[in-house]
């Protein structure tokens, strides 16, 4: 998996600002509950709510986002979160799927 210099920047700057909302947001997310993470960037709160939900879904528009947020999750062996490509203004081709909870931060 390839490294992302904005994805570590990211995760050094921004993250660690975000974290006290983030475990607001958490608090919130039941074990039943399946998660769309609009603009989730280095997927943060994505797998932090993976921890407590059935299934966490993360799109973001940045590559290098994904790129992040994909080797957080593989790092931490998730399989209850999933990193997609994805521009949030065509949800498209989510037609076919239902979400309990949907989330945005800094989008």
């Amino acid at each position: 998996m390839q490294f992302s210099f904005n994805g570590f920047i990211y995760r050094s700057l921004i993250d660690p600002m975000l974290s006290g909302i983030r475990r607001s947001i958490v608090d919130h997310i039941r074990p039943e509950d399946h998660v769309l993470d609009v603009a989730c960037g280095t997927g943060a709160l994505a797998v932090a709510m993976a921890g407590h939900a059935s299934h966490v879904t993360g799109i973001d528009l940045s590559e290098d986002m994904i790129v992040t947020a994909r080797r957080t999750a593989a790092s931490r062996k998730l399989n209850n979160v999933s990193f997609e490509l994805l521009d949030a203004t065509d949800l498209s081709c989510y037609t076919d799927r239902q979400y309990d909870v949907a989330v945005a931060t800094l989008a």
